[in-house]
């Protein structure tokens, strides 16, 4: 299963590597929008994670190109918000055909869970643990 990430920061894409790849997804990431829209043919993915913060108005073009071919059963997308997101923004990303908002800084447990959660619910994972892990929160 190919995810692709379009994001601009390393940070970003280390986090979502390290809490992604067990699940059995190739990773395919690039930093411009637009030669990710160019390949998406080629690349195929199965699911898109897209910062909005990286890419604030950008996404919303990504995310109508994707959904005139694909669906939300075909290819999921994932929606990561900064700090500055707005509720008209995520309504926005909802009338749009985003499957689930996830904040991108990913210090919370809850968030990772809700990530892993998201790719779960449309697509089959490579999860080698039993049962589910819950997060101790303060």
């Amino acid at each position: 299963m190919k995810l692709l990430l379009v994001l601009g920061s390393d940070d970003t894409h280390n986090l979502i590597s390290l809490y992604v790849k067990p699940l059995g997804f190739e990773l395919i990431r690039y930093g411009h929008v637009l030669k990710a829209m160019d390949n998406i043919d080629e690349i195929d993915p199965s699911a898109v994670i897209i910062s909005a913060r990286d890419f604030p108005r950008h996404w919303k073009i990504m995310v109508q190109f994707i959904r005139s071919e694909r669906s939300k059963d075909v290819c999921p997308i994932i929606l990561l918000k900064g700090e500055n997101f707005s509720l008209e923004e995520a309504s926005k990303a909802s009338f749009l055909g985003v499957s689930g908002l996830v904040t991108e800084a990913l210090e919370n447990p809850s968030e990772v869970s809700r990530l892993q959660g998201i790719l779960g619910r449309y697509m089959p994972v490579d999860e080698k643990r039993q049962n589910h892990r819950f997060h101790i929160e303060p």
